[in-house]
């Protein structure tokens, strides 16, 4: 078992070498991953909190998909290309010293949507067991999902996602997405919102969320068995569950003020099997795919050591944090998920037009890299800053804090100060890569043993 954990977050480049997935085990855990709490959570945080109606729900879960499958294409594209682990993919575009600190970020992201998709699936956990006359508090509930999450994660990322994610729990997702459709369908035509909210704010919200699953995205495509469908294929199976479940969560919140209890959806005192059939196929995945993501962010921050007990740290870590406090509020998760999303931004640009999708070796594993790639990490802050200082995101106590520059405007201000910086960045990179090749010669852009054609 140790030996699968320790494959799990391995720090050698696996990818076309030694993968033993293919596209179809892609698909099935990023459906699986996207179909739960925090998708849900987005989705009902666009009413809750940016006040949206359900039509412009309608409008803007599809539209976010689409521009975040972006982010999940080209994340599966880079592992499955290199092999190499994430914090070593954001090398080119951040240095060797800067990847570390956007890997602190992205663990803490991780770590923080981890307790609270915890939370809340030990509430409906605990409600729907309440209502089937077994009242245990929710503590003991996400510390049994935890346990079913350690436990797939003990048979190794690869044995779990070909046996268990590929078939019973992708076909026990989409069924339930079914149920969750018809339910919320047939209720949803006498709810609309007070229109009063912010349409950019909800906009920029959903798409951001993408970067939430880059981390377990990286884990599983790096192990991919060929590189040459990863883009479409994970592209796609980000977008279609992402859409549905960003309006899902949104008419839940609609028709019953949050989605704390899922048992509603049945009618009055609702069935609680729906509640713990969503928790069992679809939450407790959510706590695999976390622990996985976690310990590959973690072992890339703390490159020494033997890999189980830098990863087991991190989990363990998540773990107390969940069973000590389920009711972690998600605005300090959104807030991480705000600094990430520039990053990944950055990074993606770098992959596709800096470099043209091919990252040598050299790059990755850091033999020619600088320690920090100041025009990259600068950037990276520059997005950071300016986002926040024109539409804060977070905890009451940090918006009132930074929100010191009053803007009129509705515009999404964290995703034009994203778009600036990276596509500063790519003018800094190609001008700096032009004046590099006329010194120095063209560089090598080997990839693992491939070379582009021509």
């Amino acid at each position: 078992m140790f030996d699968s954990i320790r494959r799990s977050w391995s720090r050698d480049a696996v990818g076309f070498r030694q993968g033993e997935l293919d596209d179809g085990d892609g698909m099935a855990a990023t459906v699986v991953a996207v179909i739960g709490g925090p998708a849900l959570v987005v989705g009902a945080t666009l009413v809750a909190v940016d006040a949206l109606t359900i039509g412009q729900v309608m409008l803007v879960a599809p539209v976010a998909a689409l521009l975040g499958c972006f982010f999940a294409g080209s994340a599966a594209r880079m592992a499955a290309q290199t092999g190499a682990p994430g914090t070593w993919i954001l090398r080119p575009a951040f240095g060797r010293g800067g990847s570390v600190v956007v890997s602190v970020v992205r663990l803490l992201m991780i770590g923080l949507w981890a307790v609270v998709g915890l939370g809340y699936a030990g509430g409906w956990a605990e409600r729907a067991a309440s209502e089937s006359g077994l009242a245990l508090p929710v503590e003991v509930w996400v510390g049994v999902i935890v346990l079913l999450g350690l436990l797939m994660l003990g048979l190794g990322l690869e044995t779990t996602v070909k046996r268990l994610i590929r078939l019973p729990l992708f076909a026990g997702s989409v069924l339930l997405v079914g149920v969750l459709a018809w339910v919320v369908a047939s209720r949803a035509g006498s709810i609309g919102g007070d229109g009063g909210g912010s349409f950019w704010a909800g906009t920029q919200r959903a798409i951001e969320a993408a970067v939430v699953f880059i981390p377990y995205i990286e884990a599983v495509a790096r192990r991919l068995r060929h590189d040459e469908e990863a883009m479409p294929t994970f592209s796609v199976s980000y977008a279609v569950p992402a859409t549905l479940m960003f309006a899902a969560g949104a008419v839940l919140a609609l028709l019953f003020s949050d989605i704390s209890d899922l048992t509603r959806l049945g009618g009055a005192g609702g069935p609680a099997a729906i509640a713990i059939a969503w928790v069992v196929i679809a939450e407790v995945d959510q706590a695999f795919a976390a622990f996985v993501a976690a310990g590959s962010e973690s072992v890339g921050i703390v490159k020494t050591g033997d890999t189980l007990l830098v990863g087991l740290v991190s989990v363990g870590l998540i773990v107390v944090a969940a069973v000590a406090a389920p009711a972690v509020p998600a605005d300090l998760a959104f807030l991480a998920t705000s600094i990430v999303f520039p990053a990944m931004l950055i990074a993606s640009l770098d992959f596709h037009l800096v470099e043209e999708s091919y990252y040598p070796e050299a790059d990755i594993y850091g033999r020619t890299e600088r320690a920090v790639n100041l025009s990259g990490f600068t950037c990276w802050l520059f997005a950071v800053v300016f986002g926040q200082l024109l539409d804060p995101v977070g905890p009451p106590t940090w918006t009132d804090s930074v929100d010191l520059v009053a803007l009129d405007a509705d515009l999404p201000w964290r995703l034009i100060a994203a778009v600036v910086a990276g596509a500063a960045y790519v003018l800094i990179a190609r001008w700096t890569q032009h004046r590099t090749t006329s010194v120095y010669g063209v560089r090598d852009v080997s990839v693992y043993g491939h070379r582009p054609e021509g």
